[in-house]
């Protein structure tokens, strides 16, 4: 059926044949934004407001199609006028021709799709920030065992020394002892010089312990100092790792929800331009995209640290009892021997070898 003749029963009014000129009919197929190639033909197009023929399709004739205006601005649509068009639901007519809305399903499918893959990529991303984590925290556990090692060979290391420097102390104060009162005894000196010979070795020996006793304590008070202040650092790592694995998701989950915002908006956009005007549940997805944005901002880039509070006890109290000092003593009996030289407090750990009687 012809498409221009009065008998047309999908019009109402005449389809107007305009004989314009080529510019004049790129104009106004741009106004309108879409066309379409008739049945006999020529290239058609409704006309806009403001334009002469208001609402009415409009033959362009085949010349206007290969103007340089008219291929840039419009978009070829189906024949809204051939039997059978598949597109008809998307082209609107009333009495007065109506408006002609383009199909962008098409455009709609393909962005949908899009916001589907965006998941694959975004797991993909969470793994990787799992794995980082994983080996991070491997060598963290590595270092950490590694100075445990160390700080507990330094501790074995400084109760052995202490307890070698005091056998040897202990040992010479024997072998001196026995020797002064080997050579007191040849002279047949006794009483107070005795006494006195004796006091002198148990006045340094008491110093030698004293300070064999003194640097045990320094030691062990800087071993436990830096243990626990490694253990502090240590422990700020560890939550350090775990903000930078969180945040590498968070922000994996930021590019996932921006994208899919984008890709929603332009949905959105795309269907007012069908003329599907109601888009409350593509803005719905789109709120909560930003809701979800919203709360992954506020994941914080990495953990800053607490100061080391750490203080380790004093040398006095990391000794306490465990002193020995040596003393003269004269035995009483029936026979009265030269003064000795004996060890007393003894609160020393088990190994000393030559305690004295």
């Amino acid at each position: 059926m012809d498409p221009n003749s009065l008998l047309n029963p999908r019009f109402n009014t005449r389809a107007v044949s305009l004989e314009p000129t080529a510019d004049e009919a790129a104009k106004q197929a741009a106004s309108t934004g879409v066309y379409w190639i008739g049945q006999d033909g020529n290239v058609w197009f409704k006309t806009s407001s403001g334009t002469k023929n208001m609402g009415k399709p409009t033959n362009v004739h085949p010349y206007g199609f290969d103007s340089e205006m008219f291929s840039a601005s419009a978009t070829r649509i189906a024949d809204p006028l051939a039997p059978n068009n598949t597109n008809s639901t998307n082209v609107q007519y009333t009495d007065g021709g109506g408006i002609v809305y383009p199909d962008l399903s098409g455009a709609i499918a393909m962005l949908e799709q899009n916001i589907k893959e965006l998941d694959p990529i975004y797991q993909a991303k969470i793994k990787k920030a799992i794995e980082n984590y994983n080996i991070a925290e491997k060598e963290r556990q590595a270092a950490y065992d590694s100075t445990k090692a160390a700080s507990d060979a330094s501790g074995v290391t400084n109760d052995q020394t202490v307890l070698q420097d005091r056998n040897a102390i202990n040992k010479n104060a024997r072998m001196a002892q026995e020797d002064i009162l080997s050579i007191l005894g040849a002279l047949g000196m006794t009483g107070s010089t005795t006494q006195k010979a004796i006091g002198s070795i148990a006045d340094k020996s008491n110093e030698g312990l004293n300070t064999s006793n003194y640097q045990y304590g320094k030691n062990k008070q800087n071993i436990l100092q830096s243990w626990n202040d490694y253990v502090g650092q240590d422990a700020n790592q560890r939550k350090q790792l775990v903000d930078a694995r969180e945040y590498e998701k968070a922000q994996a989950g930021i590019e996932k929800a921006s994208a899919e915002k984008d890709y929603l908006s332009q949905i959105a956009s795309n269907k007012v331009n069908m003329g599907q005007f109601d888009t409350s549940d593509i803005l719905a997805r789109m709120a909560g995209a930003g809701k979800q944005i919203a709360e992954l901002s506020n994941v914080p880039r990495t953990y800053t640290g607490e100061k080391a509070t750490y203080k380790a006890p004093a040398i006095s109290a990391l000794l306490g009892q465990n002193m020995a000092r040596f003393d003269v003593k004269t035995n009483k009996g029936p026979t009265r021997s030269a003064p000795k030289l004996i060890k007393v407090n003894e609160q020393t750990a088990n190994g000393d070898k030559y305690g004295l009687m």
